[in-house]
């Protein structure tokens, strides 16, 4: 997976960066890969391939899966779980998502109660976010990935230690997956409020996010943002250029 740089992208998550709400911190972003493999993600998909394969001959996987999902014995459904799997892996390097399952993931049907539930979420950490922010948000993701043409995946936290999501403080979060496949692009939408009590946050971090969110210099005061500034641009793509080297981990 390729890291994708998309300005637009980058706007979206600055805007979901160091919100301070009534019972914590909320940080998010929103990022968009390639599905061009680096050396990490063929090293990842070897290794999982492999075992899939020893758990269908063993018959600990069949024919018959459950949940939206889908069973691991479809080869499309095992490339499509290792493509979820690495790129969790490359927006959170400090974490290793090779022992998520299908399980954790949840195949979305219907992309507008997907959006919906992102809004209401966002509607109550972001101030003035209806209607204008909420129209830039997705017309920025529109762009990059044709969100008609996605397939969509939210991710169910359950790993202990091994997930950010799961961590001692972590008051809610939510990730969404859209995938393009004949785009060959994901976008990856994630956002977490961690409490105000937890050792995730330090006083001097929640005084910076604090000062940043009620500077002249926030989201909701920026004027690039405003009306007489910013003008939709419908041919974004040809502005994402590739990372080529900086998410090359290995496990």
């Amino acid at each position: 997976m390729k890291f994708l740089n998309c300005p637009g992208l980058e706007r979206v998550t600055e805007l979901l960066s160091g919100l301070i709400t009534g019972t914590g911190v909320v940080n998010g972003k929103v990022e968009a890969y390639s599905e061009k493999p680096i050396k990490s993600d063929r090293k990842l998909a070897k290794s999982l391939e492999h075992q899939y394969t020893q758990e269908i001959t063993k018959g600990l996987i069949t024919r018959q899966g459950s949940g939206s999902f889908g069973s691991l014995y479809e080869p499309n459904n095992r490339k499509t779980l290792i493509k979820l799997i690495s790129t969790m892996n490359h927006s959170f390097p400090e974490y290793d998502f090779s022992s998520v399952r299908e399980h954790h993931f949840n195949k979305e049907n219907n992309l507008s109660k997907v959006q919906n539930a992102i809004n209401i979420t966002l509607n109550s950490c972001v101030d003035d976010y209806y209607p204008e922010k909420a129209e830039v948000i997705w017309s920025e993701i529109d762009d990059v990935i044709s969100l008609e043409d996605c397939q969509v995946y939210s991710y169910i936290p359950g790993l202990s230690e091994e997930d950010p999501f799961s961590q001692l403080g972590v008051v809610w979060s939510m990730n969404y997956f859209f995938v393009n496949t004949k785009l060959k692009r994901v976008i990856y939408f994630t956002t977490q409020c961690i409490s105000f009590n937890s050792e995730m946050i330090n006083e001097q971090e929640f005084e910076e996010q604090n000062e940043w969110f009620q500077s002249e210099n926030s989201w909701n005061k920026n004027e690039k943002w405003s009306n007489n500034s910013y003008s939709y641009n419908n041919n974004n793509n040809n502005n994402i250029e590739e990372e080529e080297t900086m998410f090359d981990f290995q496990f």
